[in-house]
């Protein structure tokens, strides 16, 4: 089963867990995440304040999913992202219950609403068009799907 619960705002989702879980600096060190990160800040132009609401919200998804994974888990995912891999690849790799599939659905889809919630209009055009341009580029693994 195809697990689609990456987050709405460019792989910034893509750091979730605590840091205890997993070092916040696992993903940022692969390029690609730096440059599209980098691109979707400067393109969408976000305040200080949409930003640390942002913040806020990465935080509270990483306590969430931390509860949802057993420590093994954790492990492996940790592991797996410091290997380079992104985000969906570590998530695959973790042999998930449905349970925990469900929940980690769940909780990516408020992450996704609550972030939709802080961008203006303006912005979430902006953010549907530079996703539509990269999809003709091809999706790499762990990129968002926007739709």
């Amino acid at each position: 089963m195809k697990l689609r619960f990456l987050p709405f705002f460019a792989g910034a989702i893509a750091l979730t867990l605590t840091a205890t879980a997993i070092p916040a600096n696992a993903q940022l060190n692969h390029p690609r995440w730096e440059d599209n990160k980098q691109e979707i800040i400067s393109e969408l132009n976000l305040t200080e304040n949409q930003q640390a609401e942002m913040a806020a919200i990465r935080e509270a998804t990483r306590s969430q999913l931390e509860n949802v994974l057993t420590e093994e888990q954790k492990a492996s995912f940790r592991s797996a992202l410091e290997d380079g891999q992104w985000f969906r690849q570590a998530m695959r790799s973790l042999d998930l219950s449905q349970d925990q599939r469900e929940q980690i659905r769940a909780i990516m889809q408020e992450s996704r609403d609550d972030m939709r919630a802080i961008l203006t209009e303006e912005q979430q055009q902006q953010i549907r068009e530079l996703m539509q341009s990269r999809r003709g580029r091809g999706r790499g693994q762990g990129r968002p799907n926007f739709n």
